[in-house]
């Protein structure tokens, strides 16, 4: 659950006359009745699916070139720019592995761009850290191909689908 100002008020607010509400895993289901002391019955746990255009593809040429990852081995992130998501993590891990043939690709938007492109900079790796910005969801399974590892280092998370698309893609997945 996001610490979002408007958005706990209205759950505060109606949460208790709604009759059935719909959590996408038992960990979200325990943060709703722990934050607002619902009974458990009230929620149901129905799991996420997985869209079938989620598959290994080749390598898209235009990306490749686009974001210089010629002979790279591509580490990917692709999500929100949130704190939580703890994509710092992967700039600073970046500071300490000696490979130069090593590229880090955030794809996603969010608030910490410039704070997280400033950290990449100061650390000496504008050239092996790449922010792509926001990726449309039609472009997905794209950039999923492009990544030999896929990293997700969040704090904190409900279900995780970046790891499974990732995973159907045929790219191992390094999650915490």
């Amino acid at each position: 659950l996001e610490k979002n100002f408007m958005f706990d008020l209205i759950n505060k607010l109606f949460i208790f006359h709604w009759d059935k509400i719909v959590a996408d895993s038992e960990y979200t289901q325990k943060e709703i009745v722990d934050k607002y002391h619902l009974d458990k019955i009230k929620i149901t746990k129905i799991y996420a699916g997985l869209d079938n255009k989620f598959q290994v593809k080749p390598k898209k040429q235009e990306l490749i070139k686009q974001y210089n990852l010629e002979n790279n081995k591509v580490l990917l992130f692709l999500g929100g720019l949130k704190y939580r998501k703890n994509i710092a993590f992967l700039i600073r891990l970046m500071a300490l592995l000696k490979n130069n043939h090593l590229k880090l690709l955030i794809c996603g938007s969010g608030d910490l761009r410039n704070k997280l492109e400033s950290l990449s900079i100061r650390l000496g790796l504008a050239d092996k850290v790449i922010f792509t910005g926001f990726v449309k969801e039609a472009d997905k399974v794209d950039f999923y191909n492009l990544a030999d590892i896929f990293l997700f280092p969040s704090i904190k998370e409900g279900f995780g689908m970046p790891a499974i698309e990732a995973a159907a893609c045929g790219v191992p997945a390094i999650v915490s």
